[in-house]
């Protein structure tokens, strides 16, 4: 079936569903029966983020909860498939002082076993067919010593991961779903700017935004992060007084915005390769400007001085993905300074400006031109 034909079907299904409104509940149920297959239901998850430490983990006060939705799959008779759409484990969430965790550690670490344990289930008893798909905070799963660990906790679990950190489910020519990663700027699989590494730069930001949350006891997150620096930098090169909203982005901190501010006033120059000699700053992006390199290499420093680090400090990696020594903040800002400006060069479906709207959650755009796709 051919995805215009299913757009007509549901069509159809759509008119069948108002008629059925209107009979009674005996008709209603043979009408169910007829066009409902049993067992036919698939159950997207996603964005699980299961981390080895506790303080860290974005999940941890649902962990329970997560667990009862996964054994209550477990006694349905019209579930057929669980999908785990990207980010079922979390090897970002980490102090940039501290030795990143493996797959290992994440999935035996003892707050996660209640979630651990359902899955299990599920994928020993067979039912019920479970696929997961690669996120960006599990990228490195492609790898084959992380597929193994996954494949060993979880059996019969099919592993939709492939090197550079990409996978996709589909059915049928119809039904396509991924995590997104792929069309984002920072996140997604970035394998030209350190040789022979898939970590992208939202890997290091997201390591920035651990550190912080440890230092304050309080947890951040990189759309919350983002939020107030695209919000604060108007106003930073544009000075008007009052903090405005560019382009309806979401609610922000305003402590957060403020903090920004402070952060880029007087802030030494920071202007990649591609700029470098031609101007100190981008222009105003919400005001006819541009957003260009400057603007990216500009956020990531702001992004490590708000962590507290300075541009000598390191980033522990322990040789993670080809890192054979740690990088400090300066060098992660020269590898990474011209993922704007290349990413036309890099990736062919949605442009520098699409990815980096992408990043702040306005991914509508990039939705719909998949859905026009072939």
């Amino acid at each position: 079936m051919n995805r215009r034909d299913f757009l007509r079907n549901i069509a159809i299904g759509g008119a069948l569903g108002s008629i059925a409104s209107r009979v009674s509940s005996a008709e209603l149920v043979t009408s169910t029966e007829t066009f409902v297959a049993v067992g036919s239901k698939l159950v997207f998850i996603s964005d699980l983020h299961l981390n080895a430490d506790p303080d860290a983990s974005w999940m941890l006060d649902h962990i329970g909860d997560l667990a009862d939705f996964l054994n209550s799959l477990r006694i349905r008779s019209d579930v057929s498939e669980l999908v785990i759409l990207g980010d079922m484990l979390d090897d970002w969430v980490r102090p940039t002082e501290d030795v990143p965790f493996d797959f290992e550690e994440i999935l035996s670490a003892s707050h996660n076993q209640p979630v651990v344990e359902a899955l299990q289930d599920i994928c020993e008893e067979g039912s019920i067919k479970v696929t997961y798909v690669t996120g960006n905070h599990d990228l490195l799963s492609f790898e084959p010593e992380n597929k193994e660990i996954i494949n060993w906790y979880f059996p019969n679990m099919i592993v939709t991961s492939n090197d550079p950190g990409l996978g996709a489910f589909q059915m049928d020519e119809v039904l396509w779903a991924e995590h997104g990663h792929r069309y984002t700027l920072f996140n997604a699989p970035d394998i030209w700017s350190h040789s022979g590494s898939h970590l992208p730069l939202g890997y290091f930001i997201s390591r920035l935004v651990a550190s912080k949350s440890i230092t304050d006891d309080q947890i951040y997150t990189l759309p919350d992060i983002m939020n107030s620096y695209f919000r604060a930098m108007p106003t930073a090169l544009n000075p008007r007084g009052a903090i405005e909203k560019p382009y309806g982005l979401g609610p922000a901190n305003e402590v957060g915005v403020r903090e920004f501010l402070n952060l880029m006033e007087g802030f030494p120059a920071a202007t990649s390769r591609r700029n470098s000699g031609r101007r100190r700053y981008p222009r105003d992006p919400w005001d006819g400007g541009i957003i260009d390199d400057d603007l990216i290499v500009l956020f990531f420093q702001v992004m490590a001085l708000w962590a507290g680090k300075r541009p000598w400090d390191r980033f522990i990696m322990d040789n993670k993905d080809n890192f054979l020594s740690d990088p400090r903040v300066r060098s992660i800002a020269q590898w990474y300074d011209v993922i704007f400006s290349k990413w036309p060069s890099r990736q062919n479906i949605v442009s520098n400006e699409m990815a980096l709207w992408n990043e702040l959650g306005y991914m509508d755009a990039t939705a719909n031109l998949l859905f026009a796709m072939p």
